[in-house]
């Protein structure tokens, strides 16, 4: 009898998963973040310097299981290609003066699954530039490090116009910039904080 109960309890004890809060910020070391696009005459890409994140993940056992809360900023002024003219045409476009940061917000998490070294999923979220906001999915894969830091790399593309931004132009017209542009990322996500929650069975 006391055996069966203690098999009953063990059974018990081992239905119950210890979860916690894992709370990360975007590293700029090693960043990869570039605004990719098409013009009249050839391809063009810009690369982004500026930017923060803040990450908060659910981990059960051995990996994690959810996105809680995910905020990027990016300095506008931070989006350089290298061609001081075009630099200055994408600022104005971007209104920089006025709106210093663009900034994507998560909304739903669309797919999520992991495993103890990756995670591959798609998220949607706001995505404001120019002080529009426009709703945006972007795909996203993840793999860890031997340091707990997690490499996050995804893309997006996005229509100028839909952010009221004009498309920037220049040798008087003839040159000009193709509407859509890619967002593309890889970046590197360090831990600061692990909250353990109470034991539960759901």
């Amino acid at each position: 009898m006391k055996r069966l109960f203690f098999i009953t309890l063990l059974l018990t004890v081992l239905t119950f998963t210890a979860s916690a809060q894992a709370n990360y910020s975007l590293s700029n070391d090693d960043l990869q973040f570039a605004v990719t696009g098409t013009s009249s005459l050839h391809e063009w890409e810009m690369k982004v310097t500026g930017v923060s994140g803040q990450m908060n993940l659910t981990i059960t056992g051995e990996k994690p299981n959810g996105i809680n809360n995910l905020k990027v900023k990016v300095k506008t002024n931070t989006i350089k290609s290298g061609n001081g003219i075009m630099d200055r045409k994408t600022a104005r476009a971007l209104k920089a003066d006025q709106y210093p940061e663009i900034a994507f917000k998560l909304d739903t998490v669309l797919s999520f699954s992991s495993t103890k070294s990756s995670i591959k999923g798609e998220v949607k979220g706001i995505l404001t530039i120019a002080g529009v906001n426009k709703p945006v999915t972007i795909p996203f894969e993840t793999e860890s490090t031997d340091n707990s830091q997690l490499v996050i790399k995804g893309h997006t593309s996005v229509l100028m116009t839909d952010f009221d931004i004009d498309p920037p132009s220049a040798l008087a017209g003839t040159l000009k910039t193709g509407d859509r542009v890619q967002l593309i990322f890889n970046t590197k996500w360090v831990p600061e904080e692990i909250t353990l929650n109470n034991l539960s069975n759901n």
